[in-house]
């Protein structure tokens, strides 16, 4: 597929050829619309993305994704790689990476469980940068955004001249293509050692290899590759002083500079076998058979062609990787801001599996509702009758997107309830009060209508534009996109299983699908929204943050409301039929279990994430640079916790183990739980319904249970 002639895609049409043949295999990339309702206005984004070209800006630009901090305000913010960080600071391209023992834990350093683990920011090893740019003022232009990667481009006053440097998730080496300029390196720890080294399998003539010494004792090589093509003369560096390497004259080529890990000096070696190539893009390819799924990472290459690509993966690929991949692993480590060990693999192509995708995982819990008893199901009517008099569309047509598809997933819910009792009259009161609430948001009725924005082109709330940036959790500047949508989806879901005919009407399907289509659009076709706005590929989960400028990275905040809009997504392709939709969602939540129980989610089998963390249970907030266990909203401990369990529906025991629940439980929870009179103590109950099921029925069904304890969502 392609956008037009100048932009190719990065999804894979159809998946590679290495499996057996007598497998029968389900393409999941596929395009899920082209067309927007019309219920939808446009506007242009106060915001605008800083692009390289006027090109760039006629197809969707990614929000979510790690580089975006480039593509907003002053450019200056930070973006993560892993293991490595980039960021712009007069006229350079800073480059660092953090050691294990520069990481800072809080507040109380000696406390066996800490709040919070930070990385340093702002120290910059080593610097692209061009002597030029002392004397003209370097314009900054970003380029070539996918869905893992991205191209900065600096320019001086002479447009033809610049420094490329690409972006991409993992990437071994940070490569700077030089063209008619003089290349600088600079460092604000300042140069200790400078040195020239023998590099015996060089790529090419001319080719060097210098080896830096700074002065916090870290060691970084540097690699120069003229373009022989073009006959252009060697580079040669030289030390002009302590935070400054400057080229003897004009070059054109590539440079690369990569981190020596501490305990491995001679790793020396294998980047020596590998520079000169580098990476530009990852194309992804995705398919699956019943309970298994199958993904893989297709480098695209420049450099020296005869080289093999080395890249850098994060503990939970390393797990999925079949063995073909596994059997390119190196002896080169080097550690990731929050989310462990990584270590570098050779070759232009990964290919990972899943063996676990949710298949069997449906609207309810694997327990049939007709092997309840009749004291069970009068306590369960009793409550139903209370609920089912609540205001539908008063307590959903509120202020907030988010809130209210809470209360429109919680109505659902109910409705499913209903329909275990085999009571149809009492099913077609709620189920038809539900509809009269969603309806109002497809029409486009509700207090803060939806509108497609076309800077970035997405669906967003209208109430930022009226409210500010940070109303409705940052929607209008696409935060948390896949949190409120999620919400949404679910309940159509529902919808569309108990009245099939709802789906059936063109007005009701296009405006689920075009949610859809803004959180996880799979497919370049779709002019009108990115590919895989929140998930990202490479680090196994979404991320909340939209077009804000952080300075740790983006964030994710609820581990399982990023899993909850792709379970609405999956039991969507159910009721309509999309098989493919809905093993995409099944692959997508199996990369989440994955690595959420890595990165967010610590029982005590964990060994990815510190020890220092691991007590704490669960995250908190996840960023690209820091960990901090609290919330936007509290820090109260059950709220910590609870913002990682809700929504609870049929898919939660899949990412939350009966070993971890019960762990999270006895560790933090149970003195606390008596003391919690509103809608967390629900939460928190619920989950322990996962290992604990007769506990949890006695509470809820207690006599002194208060409807306090409920959440509206």
């Amino acid at each position: 597929l392609r956008r037009n002639s100048q932009q190719t895609t990065n999804i894979l049409p159809s998946f590679p050829s290495f499996l057996p043949s007598q497998i029968m295999l389900l393409d999941l990339i596929t395009c899920y619309g082209r067309d927007l309702p019309s219920t939808f206005s446009k506007r242009e984004h106060s915001c605008i993305p800083l692009l390289g070209s006027n090109e760039e800006c006629n197809h969707p630009i990614p929000t979510n994704k790690f580089y975006c901090n480039m593509l907003i305000k002053s450019q200056s913010a930070p973006v993560w790689t892993h293991p490595y960080s980039l960021w712009i600071q007069k006229g350079t391209m800073c480059v660092s990476h953090i050691d294990d023992s520069q990481r800072v834990f809080g507040p109380d350093p000696n406390a066996t469980t800490a709040q919070f683990m930070i990385n340093p920011n702002g120290l910059c090893s080593l610097g692209f940068s061009a002597e030029e740019f002392e004397k003209e003022e370097c314009s900054i232009q970003i380029q070539d955004t996918k869905c893992m990667s991205a191209v900065a481009k600096m320019c001086g006053k002479r447009g033809e001249s610049y420094l490329k440097i690409p972006m991409v998730s993992g990437m071994a080496f940070v490569t700077c293509q030089c063209k008619d300029l003089i290349p600088v390196i600079r460092s604000t720890i300042l140069i200790r050692n400078f040195q020239q080294e023998e590099w015996n399998s060089a790529p090419s003539p001319g080719s060097k290899k210098y080896r830096v010494t700074i002065e916090d004792g870290k060691t970084w090589l540097i690699y120069c590759i003229p373009d022989v093509k073009s006959n252009e003369i060697e580079l040669e560096l030289r030390m002009e002083s302590n935070a400054k390497l400057k080229s003897s004259g004009v070059f054109n080529g590539i440079i690369q500079i990569a981190k020596v890990p501490l305990n491995l000096p001679d790793s020396s070696l294998i980047y020596d076998q590998h520079a000169g190539v580098y990476a530009t893009d990852i194309k992804i390819g995705a398919s699956s058979n019943g309970k298994k799924g199958y993904y893989r990472f297709l480098y695209q290459t420049e450099g020296e062609k005869s080289r093999e690509l080395i890249q850098f993966a994060l503990v939970h690929q390393q797990e999925s990787f079949d063995e073909s991949t596994l059997s390119n692993a190196t002896q080169l480590f080097l550690p990731s801001t929050t989310m462990g060990m990584m270590r570098a693999y050779r070759g232009s192509e990964w290919r990972m599996e899943e063996n676990d995708l949710p298949i069997d995982i449906g609207f309810l819990p694997g327990r049939s509702p007709d092997s309840l008893s009749a004291e069970v199901k009068r306590i369960i009517k009793n409550a139903v009758d209370k609920e089912i008099e609540e205001d539908f569309e008063g307590r959903t047509n509120l202020d907030s997107m988010y809130f209210s598809g809470k209360g429109l997933a919680k109505y659902a819910q109910l409705c499913l309830v209903i329909q275990c009792l085999k009571d149809p009259l009492l099913l077609s009161t709620a189920l038809d009060k539900l509809e009269r609430a969603f309806d109002r948001f497809v029409k486009n009725c509700q207090k803060f209508p939806l509108c497609y924005e076309t800077s970035w082109k997405g669906i967003v709330s209208t109430q930022g534009f009226e409210k500010g940036e940070g109303s409705d959790f940052g929607n209008t500047w696409y935060n948390d996109h896949h949190f409120h949508y999620g919400y949404f989806v679910y309940a159509a879901a529902v919808i569309a299983l108990l009245d099939p005919k709802w789906k059936e009407e063109k007005e009701n399907f296009d405006w689920v699908q075009s949610l859809i289509r803004d959180v996880c659009n799979p497919s370049d076709g779709d002019h009108h929204f990115p590919p895989f706005r929140s998930f990202d590929w490479y680090v196994g989960h979404s991320w909340s943050t939209g077009i804000f400028e952080y300075f740790d990275g983006k964030d994710e905040e609820s581990s399982s409301e990023d899993y909850n809009f792709y379970y609405g997504m999956k039991l969507w392709g159910k009721v309509t039929r999309n098989a493919q939709m809905e093993s995409l969602a099944d692959l997508i939540l199996s990369i989440q279990k994955r690595s959420m129980n890595h990165y967010m989610l610590y029982d005590s089998d964990n060994i990815t994430v510190h020890d220092k963390l691991k007590g704490n249970f669960v995250s908190g907030i996840k960023f690209m640079n820091k960990i901090d266990h609290t919330t936007y909203f509290s820090p109260r401990k059950e709220c910590i916790l609870g913002i990682h369990m809700l929504p609870l529906t049929p898919i939660s025991p899949y990412f939350r183990s009966k070993k971890f629940v019960e762990e999270e439980w006895n560790g933090s929870l149970k003195g606390i739980a008596m003391e919690i009179n509103d809608g967390w103590r629900g939460i928190i109950e619920g989950d322990r319904i996962i290992s604990n099921p007769k506990e949890g029925w006695k509470f809820f069904s207690s006599e002194s249970f208060k409807s306090s304890y409920l959440d509206d969502g």
